[in-house]
């Protein structure tokens, strides 16, 4: 009998180098989507905030406009704390016009402390003494 060399298939594989390097490359990819979505979720309460705070200030400007106020007041609503405060008078092409400022300020403890000023300019008639 004849004894030959038993030939193996050269197998083509991946050495452990090859498979630590992927597996370091998938870790990194992993880490870094872990990292955004902590930033994500704050991009998303601020954005919040500030939809609500411009909400609330389009919301209380349409107040004034609807019962014709065109004085100075504070309250609170929700988180929020607002104030409408009086700016100078004006009179365009014949109406007199008068300047409200409106500052919305978040009170929450929870989210991050964001004050906004929203202007507004209302028609008023003199009064005649």
């Amino acid at each position: 009998m004849r004894m030959g060399k038993i030939r193996f298939r050269s197998q083509r594989s991946f050495t452990l180098i090859e498979i630590l390097v992927a597996i370091a490359i998938l870790a990194g990819g992993l880490l870094s989507v872990f990292y955004m979505f902590p930033l994500a979720l704050k991009q998303l309460r601020l954005s919040k905030l500030l939809m609500d705070t411009a909400f609330l200030a389009k919301k209380k400007l349409e107040e004034l406009k609807t019962y014709n106020i065109v004085e100075e007041a504070e309250g609170k609503e929700g988180n929020f704390d607002w104030q409408i405060s009086l700016g100078e008078e004006e009179v365009l092409e014949g109406v007199n016009l008068k300047k409200l400022i409106l500052k919305v300020e978040s009170n929450s403890s929870t989210t991050p402390k964001l004050s906004e000023e929203f202007v507004t300019y209302l028609p008023f008639e003199e009064k005649s003494d």
